[in-house]
């Protein structure tokens, strides 16, 4: 509350503005309190003294005090300075723009313990609703609060107690996205992390002490030990206070690791007990996975081919044939030749392997020299329209093969397009986007022989391609603006080419 203005008129000052005058006038002051921090504030005995019995007999009873000019007390000057002025105007608001934000809730308390020294139970109860009121407006403030109870040793209860309820029910708030809890002590935030009734992970727990120990500041006491960095302090809190095998396996690779508040030896801990969580989960026979069950070349019975022909020759992926739906896989270019051919080819079909993928009817062929052929022949008008690739280039296809059966004789369902008949393969090269290079790839199937595609290559020496894997296509298909085809069944309307 400001101080009444006078209205200019020749009059005498109003009451309001008499009591603020006393503040601040040597002549009517008796008596100087001197804070903990040296700062002097000026103040008349008797106000004191009628508004306090602890002044009264400070002041006027039988202790030292009570001659003296000097009175030292033990608060800081910003305090007494509001006590006084309370004294004798009886103002008790304690605004937050008089302080800055982060220096709030140490002053509102300490004023608060000040005033329940001086026996003044109305400010002391005004000052708690305060503090309680800001919490609630500001839960970010919850950890300074806290800190600012544990460190003076006020014992308001009920502070301490909304303090710990804001931070456990809302840890990603007042402890992660709060600025106040940098400013905390080692002391607390030990404190904080041993509490199990927080309401947050293991991963927001790191986060929190990593931002902590990023603060630059002097060394922290540390018992008989010496000192410590905040460094230093933070790594023992991860590893005495926080489950790493809790944090997930790319957090623990992508965060955790590289912040350095973690020794190898305890990640690679973490990441054997969540592999072996993840093996008694899913419950996976190990010793069926022999590497004939795996997906690979023809040829080499591994996921890398090797051209060893003077001319190009076809091999093709075994173990995965691509019918009806949506498929995607990777090829990496290991080492170029006159051309690097990758495609697909059709299982209907007798593909040779002695000659070039593209040149066959049963083939699909794009080529590092921005070129695709299907039966000899370019789809499009201009030869050369796709981006090339080269060593090291990884070339992801896209092959949608909507369901459909080829003939009422037909024991299988092979694929329609929602625009034509047959199914689309696109293409990207090094992440970039997806072209399309063939349409209709049903219409060459022979009626009466088994259906489906597999992914294939056309090298010479010395071209040399790794397989990278199947991959999720739901993300690309979205990206392309398709629709999955809805998944075949047998009371669906079947369309008989």
């Amino acid at each position: 509350m400001q101080a009444p203005e006078d209205d200019g008129r020749d009059s005498e000052p109003s009451f309001e503005l008499g009591l603020h005058q006393l503040l601040d006038d040597e002549t009517l002051s008796d008596v100087t309190l001197q804070g903990t921090d040296g700062v002097k504030v000026l103040a008349i005995r008797s106000m004191l003294a009628v508004r306090s019995p602890v002044f009264r007999r400070m002041l006027f009873g039988e202790f030292s005090e009570s001659e003296s000019p000097i009175v030292k007390i033990g608060y800081t000057g910003k305090v007494l300075t509001f006590l006084v002025k309370y004294c004798v105007t009886g103002e008790s608001d304690l605004s937050i723009g008089n302080c800055v934000k982060r220096s709030y809730p140490k002053f509102v308390l300490s004023t608060a313990d000040a005033a329940r020294y001086f026996e003044l139970p109305n400010l002391m109860r005004t000052l708690l609703d305060d503090a309680l009121e800001f919490m609630n407006e500001s839960p970010k403030s919850a950890c300074l609060f806290l800190q600012a109870s544990r460190e003076d040793l006020h014992g308001f209860e009920n502070i301490e107690e909304k303090s710990l309820e804001l931070i456990r029910n809302d840890p990603d708030t007042t402890l992660l996205k709060a600025k106040a809890t940098l400013l905390i002590k080692a002391t607390l935030l030990e404190e904080i992390l041993k509490d199990t009734t927080l309401q947050t992970d293991e991963y927001t727990l790191f986060l929190v002490v990593k931002a902590w120990a990023e603060v630059k500041s002097p060394p922290i006491e540390d018992n008989e030990e010496g000192k410590e960095s905040r460094r230093e302090v933070a790594s023992r809190l991860v590893k005495n206070y926080i489950s790493l095998d809790l944090i997930s396996p790319s957090n623990l690779c992508n965060i955790v690791g590289p912040s350095g508040l973690s020794e190898t030896t305890e990640l690679n801990a973490a990441y054997k007990e969540q592999a072996l969580l993840a093996e008694a989960v899913t419950n996976k026979d190990y010793a069926k996975n022999v590497r004939s069950n795996r997906v690979h070349w023809k040829s080499s019975k591994s996921d890398v081919f090797a051209s060893s022909s003077e001319m190009h020759c076809v091999e093709t992926l075994e173990r995965r044939v691509m019918k009806a739906g949506i498929h995607q896989w990777r090829i990496k270019v290991k080492e170029e030749c006159n051309s690097v051919w990758l495609g697909v080819a059709s299982i209907s079909h007798d593909v040779s392997e002695f000659d070039w993928l593209g040149k066959q009817q049963g083939g699909w062929a794009y080529g590092s020299n921005s070129s695709a052929w299907h039966a000899n022949k370019h789809p499009g008008s201009a030869m050369n329209t796709f981006p090339t690739f080269s060593k090291g280039s990884i070339v992801t296809f896209h092959l949608n093969l909507p369901a459909v059966k080829l003939s009422q004789d037909a024991p299988e369902a092979c694929f329609l397009s929602q625009d034509a008949l047959g199914g689309t393969l696109h293409a990207s090269v090094d992440g970039g986007s997806f072209f399309v290079l063939f349409t209709n790839m049903v219409a060459a199937f022979e009626k009466g022989k088994k259906v489906g595609f597999v992914p294939a290559v056309s090298l010479m020496t010395p071209g040399r391609v790794r397989f990278l894997g199947f991959q999720n296509a739901s993300k690309e298909m979205r990206l392309l603006g398709l629709n999955p085809p809805a998944p075949f069944r047998t009371h669906r309307p079947l369309i008989y080419l």
